[in-house]
């Protein structure tokens, strides 16, 4: 059956085009059956209302947005004859057909057209009304986390830690809806370029950084469109600002006996901290946050509970016996389980600051008499496995001391920890690391 008055429609989503008066028959057709590419059709009624109808291959298909573009009177100034120039332009959205119906939404535009000529500003008034309900990206974060990530993913920690550094200092108080692709991709940019380096008056670039913030950022604003919480996810045509390539960086065997050297110097708990790192090749936390209810000291073994492990199992650690001086020298806290802590044991550190890093750097390098390339904690495991391959150690057994699950069946049916030969190579690996190093060339 043909549409009587079919709207005249426009494939491109940044103009709209002229078109008959809208009717809910022609609405519902285009839902049915809506275009190849995203688009907007405008209502000729109601300047600056337009209706925005998602690509069939887009999800969620057929969706029909209404929105409505305006400018404030007296935001661009005052000519001198007294006349207010309208500002810049802004898009509000009115929610989503049918439940707002056509008539519902040129009762809304109309309203916040008579705002906007009056001088009045809708766009402020709707963002501090959110702010006050507490629907900021600040307030998402959390409900994301505690709602969704907690239940259904292992790395749920990744994903708030990435979100609390980054996108809550520059969008937390920001109502959700205020967020664009335009600030998403700017935003990636900025983490990618990095913090400035003090001494150097250059940045240290954290491509790897942007692409966590893209995924975790996607994944917040996706789920939140999907809940009925945004509108939009803004890092939907974002793209990493660089190409991300697997890191390559290990140390030299005299590179890591002076990192060794250099943790010795410093103050705990990061003395001990780094060193048990170097020593038994664990995730940073998997040791930061380690409890010592999960400790056997006199076996020298740390067992990380499946609740608390990457692949949601239990994972053993063999300790070397130079681990037994590292324990031993670590205070027991009177308030708390962790082992690591700088609040009485009630807390773990959350990680080793760079600054800390950056220390171990420079006191490496006075160890080695030489420049050492920049370096990352997670290097460390890096390096363990290097060396093991290098030491002759069985390719399964080396994998099994970092942690890396038994691949295929054998996943499923072997249950045997290996202690005893994932002993035997951390100690052969212990023995390189912890001794005398090389002096300095001259």
């Amino acid at each position: 059956m043909p549409i009587p008055n079919p709207p005249r429609i426009l494939q491109q989503p940044a103009r709209a085009a002229k078109a008959a008066l809208l009717t809910d028959l022609a609405l519902k057709a285009l839902i049915k059956s809506p275009p190849a590419r995203q688009t907007d059709i405008q209502d000729p009624s109601t300047p600056g209302l337009s209706a925005r109808i998602t690509a069939k291959g887009d999800p969620p298909k057929g969706k029909l947005t209404w929105s409505f573009r305006l400018r404030v009177a007296g935001e661009g100034g005052q000519s001198v004859r007294g006349r207010k120039a309208k500002g810049k332009q802004y898009r509000l959205t009115l929610g989503s057909y049918p439940t707002v119906t056509i008539k519902d939404a040129r009762a809304k535009a109309s309203a916040y057209a008579r705002e906007a000529e009056s001088g009045a500003h809708p766009v402020r008034d709707l963002e501090k009304k959110a702010v006050a309900r507490h629907d900021t990206v600040g307030k998402l974060i959390d409900t994301f986390i505690t709602d969704y990530a907690q239940p259904n993913l292992r790395s749920w920690k990744n994903a708030q830690s990435t979100l609390k550094l980054h996108l809550v200092p520059v969008w937390g108080t920001r109502p959700v809806d205020s967020i664009d692709g335009r600030e998403a991709a700017t935003l990636l940019s900025d983490v990618a370029r990095g913090p400035l380096n003090e001494k150097t008056g250059k940045r240290i670039p954290r491509p790897g950084a942007a692409g966590e913030v893209r995924k975790w950022g996607s994944l917040l604003f996706s789920w939140a469109a999907r809940s009925g919480l945004a509108n939009a996810n803004p890092f939907e045509k974002t793209k990493n600002p660089a190409k991300l390539k697997p890191r390559q960086r290990f140390f030299d065997m005299a590179e890591a006996r002076a990192v060794w050297r250099a943790a010795s110097q410093l103050e705990h708990p990061w003395r001990e901290l780094i060193q048990l790192l170097l020593l038994s090749a664990c995730r940073l936390r998997e040791i930061a946050h380690a409890r010592w209810s999960w400790i056997d000291e006199s076996e020298l073994r740390i067992v990380v509970p499946p609740e608390e492990y990457k692949t949601e199992r239990p994972f053993l650690v063999a300790l070397p016996k130079e681990a037994k001086d590292i324990l031993a020298r670590i205070p027991r806290w009177n308030e708390g389980d962790y082992v690591f802590s700088t609040a009485n044991g009630k807390r773990p550190v959350w990680s080793v600051p760079r600054k800390i890093v950056n220390r171990l750097h420079t006191r490496a390098e006075k160890i080695i008499g030489r420049k050492i390339d920049h370096f990352v904690v997670h290097d460390f495991r890096r390096t363990v496995r290097t060396h093991l391959s290098r030491l002759s150690v069985k390719e399964v057994v080396a994998e099994l001391a970092l942690g890396h699950a038994l691949r295929g069946i054998a996943s499923t049916y072997n249950v045997y920890d290996f202690e005893v030969e994932k002993r035997e190579a951390l100690a052969r690996w212990a023995k390189e690391l912890t001794a005398a190093p090389t002096p300095p060339p001259g």
